[in-house]
């Protein structure tokens, strides 16, 4: 395990891996740390940690205005630390559970990470505001540097706008994720184009 940032720092990006690229994902968000400032960091291995990790994260932030980045396996059930260990894998609605107080802007990074979309209606699960989702298996750690325009202040890209920079900054990763809002009357997600 490790930390960087404090537990009250309104963006965080959680890291659950443990199959050799944890090192190289971990240096992204050290990245993401020295160039946007205060960042809380966590990098996993062992479901108990990191979902208490979210938790006490989330409980000590204000959930309106949070940004979190997550990067691990991911897949119809859920997501994991290594593929196809049921032990360390955490279910969708486990993840729900670590974020009780919600958080607004949510960025799955994983291999087809969208499956939270399903597990997770007819309502939208922790997020409240923003869902950033893959569509695709693919090696997602360079993507992970993304997450900085999203929590950026200079320049301030507005949330219509994050697919076509996603897009932009990352042309071969970016096409292969789906953005969309929450729809308080349609209690589900609408997706941005």
């Amino acid at each position: 395990m490790k930390i960087l940032g404090d537990v009250t720092c309104q963006a965080a990006l959680f890291v659950y891996k443990d199959d050799g690229s944890e090192n190289a994902a971990w240096n992204s968000v050290c990245g993401t740390y020295q160039q946007e400032g205060p960042v809380r960091g966590e990098l996993h291995n062992k479901k108990p940690a990191f979902l208490d990790g979210l938790r006490t994260w989330n409980e000590g932030v204000k959930p309106t205005n949070s940004y979190l980045a997550i990067y691990a396996h991911m897949g119809k059930s859920g997501l994991g630390c290594v593929r196809n260990d049921p032990a360390r894998e955490v279910t969708w609605q486990e993840l729900a559970n670590a974020l009780p107080n919600g958080v607004a802007i949510l960025w799955l990074i994983g291999c087809n990470s969208q499956e939270c979309k399903t597990a997770w209606a007819p309502l939208v699960g922790p997020v409240l505001s923003h869902l950033l989702v893959t569509t695709a298996t693919k090696y997602w750690q360079p993507f992970l540097t993304c997450f900085n325009m999203a929590i950026s202040l200079d320049p301030i890209v507005l949330h219509a706008d994050i697919p076509s920079e996603v897009k932009r900054s990352s042309p071969k990763l970016g096409q292969n994720t789906e953005y969309y809002r929450v729809d308080a009357q349609k209690r589900g997600f609408t997706q941005v184009p």
